[in-house]
């Protein structure tokens, strides 16, 4: 049997484009076009491989984080909804983290992954930080900020 060491394919499933890419001794039996990306696939699971399946949005250079350590991928990119809504869903992982964070350091760098997050949703927004900013101070001018503590208990009608 022949052993591969690095295989890359980038191929189109439909209108999705898909990058796999396996830096391992993977076993292989042949090379013929676009079979070989469900080729590997077979011959992973035949030989009880499993690829976790994560199937979340991620920063942009994890893949490439993922192929220094040896280890197989499979990426697609997002359309514009699906984005949209993966960012979403990223917010909320990352706010969770946040509220569930156990020191400082920790809070502060679940709250770096936020204000990453709130850069990319301000772009989908057809905005900037520039104009985030902005319209952050006018709110903070005419109703402050959260520096004072204040905590409102009620409120009754005159």
């Amino acid at each position: 049997m022949t052993f591969i060491r690095s295989v890359s394919f980038d191929f189109l499933l439909g209108t999705k484009a898909f990058v796999v890419i396996f830096s391992d001794r993977i076993p292989f039996n042949g090379y013929n076009g676009i079979n070989n990306v469900v080729n590997i696939l077979h011959v992973l699971k035949k030989e009880g491989i499993a690829l976790p399946t994560y199937n979340k949005l991620v920063r942009d250079k994890i893949p490439e984080v993922i192929e220094r350590s040896g280890k197989a991928y499979h990426t697609r990119i997002l359309s514009d909804d699906e984005y949209k809504q993966e960012l979403q869903k990223k917010l909320h992982e990352e706010l969770e983290e946040y509220m569930n964070a156990s020191d400082d350091q920790s809070a502060i760098e679940e709250l770096a992954d936020i204000l990453e997050l709130i850069h990319a949703i301000t772009a989908i927004h057809n905005s900037s930080i520039q104009e985030l900013e902005q319209v952050r101070l006018k709110k903070a001018a005419d109703r402050g900020g959260f520096k004072d503590k204040v905590f409102l208990i009620n409120v009754a009608d005159a």
